[in-house]
């Protein structure tokens, strides 16, 4: 750094400072009177010294007065600083050694931060550069103007109007472009790219030329360009670099924008070459030279002379910019925590310019297949992505779609196999077939043969699949003039542009150059036939690659219609509805029609509400089989005595052996409350008709929808021979005939292709669930009175085993703040581990029995020799902390607490199965208890069900619900106690009443503690750090160990602060064991000048203080109050860090400062009332408020 400084001293009244930078006057004229608050000396001589101190200009006056220092605004560049005379006021001689002041004033310039805060002023000045820089600096100084309006961190003058070309990027050094840069091209790596620069300097160990540098020597590089093969160039320690033309061209031929990060004078050339009408331009800059700085140091990588060096050239490039700013299409200015919102900007830019096919181009439809099956040509030139599509399509529709088998007259490679790789034929026979228009296309390849037959076709179609011929546009044509055409979509892939093709072949990376380029020569023949006719084609694609999924569903929702489906709304034929609950459900079809597949889905969704029966058979036992699991292995003559009685719904004699299901064993399906699927064959069915099931069994039939699609099903498992498929086919139309012969007597009858599983599946469960024996929809809730009340309790009860623990543990889950449990308790003697008042209060007999008599406790029971209970001061326990009492109790402990005194608060909920067999059912599905147990549970159930059921009403909520109606239940529960909640009533968080008067000043923060203030205040200062902050207070008091004055108080004795009390310069003040505290003008001042909004967190007695002090007019007024006082005590305790005896003091303390604020609440500019809960919310109201008052 370079510095010229004039010594100067002046003797004269009026003194006035000036800087000068390169000839331009930067402070004009600066009064020092107004500068050091001292007044103008009417009489004598006052000397001033200037002298360069730590690259700084400062400015001295005598000794025991004040400094001022300005950090040099620039780097590299010379200052003259010298002090002026008012005009007609004459020098007098005289003088101060600055030596003398040098280490005080050294010491006061670090202890206030004026060196900093000048050096922010002079910055500001250069980039605010106002007409009248020095009454700009007067009103600076004086606490007028702090900073500028917060400007647009983007300003867009020209949005790219073309698509595709470069993007200039420029700016200083450490402005940002890198963290912007890699951002967009971590999101969009396929649409910008940078290009490769050129040098003349030697490859580096490693370099590869072309991909790091394009290393040329200097008479090539020179030569081009003067040629103007360049669009920008420099030279760097003796060696060329630039970017030239052709290295931009590779990467915008490959679809992508060349982002060109250069220097400014970089950015210039481009604007003179021939790129500059496709070429947008973007500036970054710093907000302020302050910032640019700030993150050039935080980097803390590189040495002050490297940081001086990067400071002066950024200056440099501003100054180009800042002469003609509307020359970039983009500005950019961002503080560190905006990068997202700079971010959002940027990409907002340049999204425009990729050169992305319009929107709702990608898919051409001409003709929609309007028919059923046939075959679909697909076809475009080699790269173009019908590979992609076709693999997507085949791997959603494997049984859909299919390719046929070409034939060829070439000899089989090793392990090929004659109609499965290619049909091997004769050239006599292959031409004898082409000649008699049996061949849909061919073609010669290397002297053999090549076609597809219109029989190979066929063989696809046959299967009930669409035939997919994957050929070239010669072979297309071919097709239109055969046979097949009428039944036939044609599907041509067009690439959107050629740049786009060259860039997918040679993205490959497997093929030589000669080969991509005749690739490309081939593509192109291909696409100027498409161009010749486009109309022949009933469906054109194009897209990029980040468009293949929609490209995709275009080409599916294209080729959907035309696979040979089952007619929409016909896969379900329902003719009777089960009129009944439960019973059972008697299913059949032919094998492989899909029956297998549905009820497993079935069961897998509804396991309680749906069961198998134990089939009876009198063959022997195998290993492992259990009797009445696997079967009920029973005698022949036994098992035919109950055939004959009719004890038997169907039968059947396989192997010698009976096999059969009886009426006994579907009962025990269906009195565990489940529906008995019983899939058997159509004759079985027919059984069932004539047995006495008949009347509660609905009857399900499974149909292929095709022969065709049936063989296709069997033939698809690959697990059995030909002849085994053969036996199955031929059982299979016996099924299908004996259906046919009255398919009326089937109540639903299902046919569905297998991509219509889901939809078929979703008919078979919506007929079967009306079956299912679950309570009538609507009755899961009986409300018969809402709580009309806050707080308080609620009983819940009911059955063991009916669901309440489910219930009440997802509310907990839920407003774990809002319900609660009460401790109850015992006389029994403690457990190891378990503690006094948090497991339960552990007292004597005697005690708990006193309690008990004189109403203090709402239930109790004795069990085993031990007194439990439930205290209404427990209860209490839980209510006053703002929470909901929850009473998990049996139906006699509820009897009780209706005769208590918590009744008139306190809501009863009873939970019943909806029938015993669920009750039993859910009992014995825990599989944790034993038989014994289970029939105790079950015979005190239904004494609690008794007890309910002679006087339901007296419950204010019932609840009943299946299993698979645990949410809707839930949600009963939940609505039905959410009202209970003692929560903050409907309406606004805050209340704002006004506004803050200024822009700066303070605010006073006050309530009642505990209410919330500090949470709020925290976050405020975490997201705003430059924006707010507090005074230092003053007090009395003697400094603790480690306290610093004027950082943690200004430490003064008593008869300095309460001079200046009196004086009125305290804006609040207080006495606190013997000791004055109090926030003083000066103090709040020292924050403001800072441009900070002083905030000021005080007592409403404070606040009443501050609002007849002269700050009253520039402070806004915010007041926190409790959503309830319950809350408020609450909070408190929930610290768990006071004594009781400091907890009632903080409650009357707050309760005093409640009164004076409802005593006049429109005092207040803000007031904030909210629950834990509703904290986000609240602070985005003290934020709102708030931020209006930053400068």
């Amino acid at each position: 750094m370079h510095l010229q400084v004039k010594r100067a001293s002046g003797t004269c009244r009026d003194h006035y400072l000036s800087i000068t930078s390169s000839g331009q006057r930067i402070i004009r004229r600066l009064e020092l009177g107004k500068l050091w608050n001292f007044p103008k000396p009417s009489a004598g001589n006052l000397k001033l010294e200037v002298l360069r101190v730590a690259g700084s200009v400062q400015v001295v006056s005598p000794p025991g007065q004040r400094q001022f220092s300005v950090a040099l605004p620039q780097q590299g560049i010379d200052l003259e600083v010298e002090i002026l005379q008012q005009p007609g006021h004459p020098e007098t001689p005289g003088g101060y050694p600055t030596s003398d002041s040098q280490e005080e004033n050294g010491a006061y310039l670090a202890k206030h931060s004026i060196a900093e805060y000048l050096k922010v002023l002079v910055t500001s000045l250069l980039v605010e550069k106002p007409p009248d820089p020095f009454q700009w600096m007067r009103e600076q100084l004086e606490g007028k103007i702090v900073a500028s309006e917060t400007l647009p961190i983007a300003t867009v003058r020209r949005p790219p109007s073309f698509k595709g070309g470069a993007c200039v990027i420029t700016g200083p050094s450490g402005v940002g472009k890198s963290t912007l840069i890699k951002k967009l091209m971590a999101e969009f790596p396929d649409d910008f790219g940078f290009s490769v620069s050129h040098t003349t300097r030697d490859p580096r160990p490693g370099a590869q030329d072309g991909v790091d540098y394009h290393f040329v020597s200097r008479e090539r590089m020179q030569s081009d360009i003067d040629a103007g093969f360049f669009v920008e160039h420099a030279e760097v320690h003796g060696n060329l670099y630039g970017t030239s033309i052709a290295a931009v061209q590779e990467v915008t031929k490959k679809g992508r924008v060349c982002l060109l990060d250069i220097d400014v004078q970089g950015a210039e050339s481009v604007k003179k070459s021939t790129l500059s009408k496709t070429c947008s331009f973007v500036f970054f800059a710093p907000p302020t030279a302050a910032v640019l700085e700030q993150r050039l140091r935080g980097r803390g990588t590189e040495t002050e002379e490297r940081i001086q060096k990067r400071l002066t050239g950024s200056l440099r490039e501003l100054s180009i910019y800042e002469r003609n700013p509307d020359a970039w299409d983009l500005t950019l200015k961002w503080y560190n925590e905006q990068v997202e919102d700079a971010y959002q900007e940027f990409r907002t830019f340049l999204y425009d310019q990729i050169p992305k096919q319009p929107a709702g181009q990608i898919a051409t439809v001409r003709r929609p297949p309007s028919f059923k099956g046939g075959a679909c040509v697909i076809t475009g030139p080699s790269g173009v992505g019908k590979s992609t599509l076709i693999k997507k399509l085949m791997a959603e529709f494997p049984d859909d779609f299919g390719f046929s088998v070409s034939h060829t007259t070439r000899d089989p490679r090793p392990g090929e196999q004659d109609g499965v790789d290619y049909h091997f034929v004769s050239r006599e026979r292959m031409q004898s077939d082409i000649d008699a228009g049996l061949f849909v296309e061919h073609a010669e390849v290397h002297g053999n043969l090549y076609g597809t037959s219109i029989a190979a076709v066929q063989e696809v179609t046959k299967k009930g699949r669409v035939c997919l011929l994957d050929i070239d546009v010669q072979g297309a044509e071919s097709v239109k003039k055969s046979t097949l055409s009428k039944t036939c979509s044609f599907v041509f892939f067009a690439p959107p542009t050629a740049a786009v093709l060259e860039q997918r072949l040679r993205g490959r990376g497997t093929e030589t150059e000669e080969r991509i380029q005749k690739r490309l020569t081939g593509s192109l023949r291909e696409l100027s036939i498409y161009e010749g006719n486009p109309d022949a084609w009933d469906l054109t694609l194009k897209w990029y690659n980040e468009q293949v999924e929609d490209a995709y569903q275009e080409f599916r929702t294209f080729l959907y219609d035309q696979i040979p489906k089952q007619p929409a709304g016909q896969i379900a034929t329902v003719r009777r509805p089960p009129s009944f609950k439960g019973g059972a459900c008697v299913i059949t079809g032919p094998s492989g029609v899909g029956k297998s597949t549905l009820i497993k889905k079935l069961m897998a969704e509804f396991p309680d509400d749906f069961g198998f029966s134990v089939s009876h058979t009198t063959r022997d036992p195998r290993p492992g089989e259990q009797d009445g699991v696997d079967y009920h292995f029973v005698s022949r003559e036994r098992m035919q005595s109950d055939i004959d009685a009719g004890l038997f719904v169907e039968h059947a004699e396989v192997h010698g052996n009976l096999y059969g299901t009886s009426i006994a064993a579907v009962q025990e399906v269906t009195k565990k409350g489940r529906v008995c699927l019983l899939d058997i064959d159509v004759q079985g069915a027919e059984s069932v008709r004539k047995s006495s099931l008949s009347k509660t069994c609905s009857f399900v039939f499974f149909a292929p929808p095709t022969a065709a699609v049936l063989e296709q099903r069997l033939r698809g498992r690959g697990t059995e021979t030909e002849e085994r498929i053969q036996k199955r086919l031929t059982g299979s139309l016996r099924e299908l005939s004996i259906y046919e012969g009255n398919p009326d007597g089937w109540d639903l009858t299902l046919k569905w292709y297998n991509e219509q599983v889901e939809d078929a599946y979703q008919e078979f469960r919506t007929f079967l669930y009306d079956q299912i024996p679950k309570q009538p929809a609507g009755q899961i809730a009986t409300v018969r009175r809402p709580p009309s009340f806050k707080g308080g309790a609620c009983v819940i009860t009911g059955p063991s085993g009916v669901g309440k623990s489910t219930l009440i543990k997802k509310l907990m889950a839920e407003f774990p703040d809002d319900f609660g449990f009460s401790v109850s308790h015992t006389t029994r003697d403690p457990r190891p581990g378990e503690q006094d008042g948090v497991d339960y209060h552990f007292v004597s007999r005697e005690r708990m029995q006193s309690d008990i008599d004189a109403g203090l406790f709402v239930e109790h029971a004795e069990v085993h020799g031990n007194l439990y209970g439930t205290s209404i001061a427990a209860v209490q326990e839980v209510t006053k902390k703002g929470r909901v009492c929850l009473l998990d109790i049996d139906v006699q402990g509820a009897e009780s607490v209706r005769k208590s005194s918590l009744s008139k608060i306190c809501s009863f909920v009873f939970f019943a199965p909806p029938t015993a067999a669920v009750l039993e059912q859910r009992l014995r599905g825990r599989g944790t208890e034993t038989e014994e147990k289970i029939q105790k549970r079950l015979a005190r159930s239904l004494r609690e069900l008794s007890i309910y059921e002679e006087n339901p009403d007296a419950w204010d909520l019932t609840l009943k619900f299946y299993n698979e109606q645990g949410e809707t239940a839930y949600q009963e529960f939940r609505t039905f106690l959410y009202d209970q909640i003692p929560k903050l009533p409907a309406g606004p968080i805050a209340t704002v009443r006004g506004s803050p008067p200024i822009k700066g000043g303070c605010c006073v923060i006050t309530g009642p503690s505990g209410v919330g203030k500090s949470t709020l205040i925290k976050k405020l200062l975490a997201e705003f750090p430059h924006d707010f902050g507090f005074s230092v207070s003053h007090t009395t008091r003697d400094p603790r160990p480690g306290e610093q004055d004027g950082v943690d108080y200004h430490f003064v004795t008593r008869e300095q602060m309460k001079r200046d009390i009196d004086a009125g310069l305290f804006v609040e003040h207080a006495e606190v064991h013997g000791n004055l505290y109090g926030t003083s003008i000066a103090a709040v001042q020292d924050v403001m000048k800072k441009g900070r909004v002083c905030l000021l967190d005080i007592d409403v007695q404070g606040a009443e203080s501050v609002r007849k002090s002269s700050l009253s007019k520039m402070c806004s007024f915010v007041f926190f109050a409790p959503p309830t006082a319950a809350v408020l005590e609450q909070r408190l305790r929930g610290r768990g860090t006071e004594t009781e005896e400091k907890i009632q003091k903080r409650l009357a303390a707050s309760l005093r400062e409640l009164s004076i604020y409802e005593g006049n609440p429109d005092a207040w500019d803000l007031t904030l009332k909210f629950y834990n809960e509703q904290g986000e919310i609240a602070y985005k109201e003290f934020r709102a408020f708030l931020q209006s008052q930053i400068k």
